[in-house]
């Protein structure tokens, strides 16, 4: 079964959790409704989060539908889906969401009181490889989820990873954006995480066909390599009675994208 918590964060930074309506905090684990009702005369820009705070089925995703009611009145202040108000780099309280655009950098965060929510988009341009290592994680009542994203505003993301309380590693997104997402339930809490991250710009691609003579030699798609490709290469050495390959690095969508070899003789006869 799936556990989908709902939050919505007011703009003071207090959290409103799906069908808390005594205020104690807590998180409801039992119901697939939930419900939050924001204070009238509660001014001011209202984050809306949906957390996927249990998932045991593949993939780990889960759809839901989120309806929001009332009467309402439009901010345009708010840019690129981004809301300013916390350091983008060291410091011991957080809120809100921070885009970071440098290709390499590092990201520290202290221990914080009470209920927190903290979002990072680390989307450097021009990136296809993003990588991302947890140094240090020492908390206590924090989740620290990360995410790799479709687009830049993160809109639509999926899960690499989710830690609490110790853990540490390195996730990679192949499609050059990531969000990581702290989140604390105000109770105890430990003394924060520090991250890195490095990025390598969009390779050059393969197109056409190749045709390779030399006796010995090696060569290589792009990492990662795009969508939509379709490479040849021709290993055609002068006088060569036999050709031997070896495979150094091989990864590929399973059942969707294929390398195939063939023997040329004719229109081909495939090998492999």
């Amino acid at each position: 079964v799936n556990d989908l918590d709902l939050v919505v964060v007011r703009p003071g930074g207090a959290q409103l959790r799906g069908n808390d309506f005594a205020g104690t905090g807590q998180a409801d684990t039992v119901n697939n409704v939930e419900h939050v009702t924001v204070p009238s005369g509660d001014d001011g820009q209202h984050q809306v989060f949906v957390y996927g705070t249990e998932l045991n089925w593949f993939p780990q995703s889960q759809a839901f539908a989120l309806v929001i009611a009332g009467s309402f009145v439009d901010d345009q202040q708010e840019s690129a889906g981004t809301i300013d108000g916390m350091p983008a780099r060291d410091t011991d309280t957080c809120s809100g969401v921070v885009t970071l655009t440098e290709a390499t950098g590092s990201l520290s965060v202290g221990s914080a009181a009470g209920s927190v929510l903290c979002q990072w988009i680390i989307a450097p341009p021009d990136v296809t490889l993003l990588t991302v290592t947890l140094d240090q994680f020492a908390t206590q009542g924090y989740d620290l989820e990360i995410f790799q994203c479709v687009d830049a505003q993160c809109t639509q993301k999926e899960l690499l990873g989710r830690s609490s309380g110790g853990d540490s590693g390195t996730v990679s997104s192949f499609t050059g954006v990531i969000l990581v997402r702290l989140s604390s339930d105000g109770a105890t809490t430990g003394s924060g995480f520090s991250l890195a991250w490095e990025s390598q710009e969009s390779a050059e691609q393969c197109e056409g066909v190749v045709t390779l003579t030399e006796e010995t030699g090696e060569f290589e798609s792009a990492l990662p390599y795009a969508n939509g490709l379709s490479c040849s290469w021709i290993i055609a050495p002068t006088d060569a009675t036999s050709v031997e390959l070896t495979f150094t690095r091989f990864g590929t969508e399973e059942n969707y994208d294929f390398v195939r070899v063939f023997e040329c003789e004719g229109e081909g006869t495939a090998l492999a």
